[in-house]
């Protein structure tokens, strides 16, 4: 398992092994923790083409795709204690 560490560091994340769908996720900041914040959470997101999605992309507006995603997000909280 590859972690990211540093600031620049870069992942690549394979969800789909049979079409082998790629992401390249990268650590641009690290932030200090904020308790009234959930975690995971996302800071910024960018709009694109997904190849296994037919239909049109709803998102037009990337804060509207990172609120969404701190939504899902949410669900899955992780507190520190």
């Amino acid at each position: 398992m590859t972690v990211a560490c540093f600031e620049d560091d870069k992942l690549t994340y394979v969800y789909d092994y049979g079409n082998y769908f790629q992401h390249e996720i990268v650590l641009e900041k690290i932030v200090l923790y904020d308790s009234d914040l959930h975690y995971p959470y996302c800071v910024k997101a960018t709009l694109g083409n997904l190849p296994e999605v037919e239909e049109n992309w709803v998102f037009t507006d990337p804060k509207q795709l990172k609120d969404e995603i701190n939504t899902y997000f949410k669900d899955f909280s992780l507190k520190q204690t």
